[in-house]
């Protein structure tokens, strides 16, 4: 848990010590409040509750609680262990290498062995058509409505164009243009 006041870190250790800490510096958690807000009160001088005693000792900016947590038996023990990680950088490859190597080894046979994927495209392709299929099906009245409303509209524009002259004079009269029985000339363009 880390716990950050006008960019400062002042407090970056486990969650279950991150109250106490702050309790021994003297604040006072609220009767009912939960340990986020009473971690967000300690830094704010109109909401938190200091202990009898410790008047005048609590920090009050950003900079003092820093100080005080870069003195702290917390912080020597994460820098500690963030030390002991980065020493260990050997080791760190090792692991980094055989993971790398057990990836590539699981991938599929035409996989991309350049590429994070481990399937091919066409394994790809096939999974995303069954997950939608599975996704359309699961949700049954989209499914049927989405059904329904193609079989209505395909028999609507089909009956718009039932019986029609096969003549330039019909596709005219359903397009709106001319209401008589006016011919037309079509001249080719060349």
């Amino acid at each position: 848990m880390c716990v950050i006041a006008e960019g400062r870190v002042l407090y970056s250790g486990p969650r279950e010590e991150a109250r106490p800490y702050f309790e021994s510096m003297g604040f006072i958690h609220m009767h009912g409040a939960n340990t986020a807000d009473y971690l967000t009160a300690v830094t704010a001088l109109n909401e938190r509750q200091v202990a009898p005693g410790f008047e005048g000792k609590v920090p009050n900016t950003a900079a003092e609680f820093a100080a005080a947590y870069r003195r702290s038996e917390i912080a020597a023990r994460m820098r500690a262990e963030v030390d002991a990680a980065l020493a260990d950088c050997a080791a760190r490859e090792e692991e980094t290498r055989i993971a790398q190597e057990t990836m590539t080894a699981e991938k599929a046979r035409f996989a991309i062995k350049a590429l994070p994927q481990r399937r091919s495209f066409r394994a790809q392709i096939g999974a995303m058509v069954i997950k939608d299929l599975q996704q359309r099906w699961g949700d049954q009245w989209s499914f049927w409505a989405r059904q329904i409303t193609t079989f209505i509209t395909a028999w609507i524009t089909g009956s718009v164009y039932y019986n029609i002259p096969k003549t330039t004079t019909g596709l005219v009269s359903e397009q709106g243009g001319l209401a008589d029985d006016s011919t037309f000339v079509l001249v080719p363009c060349l």
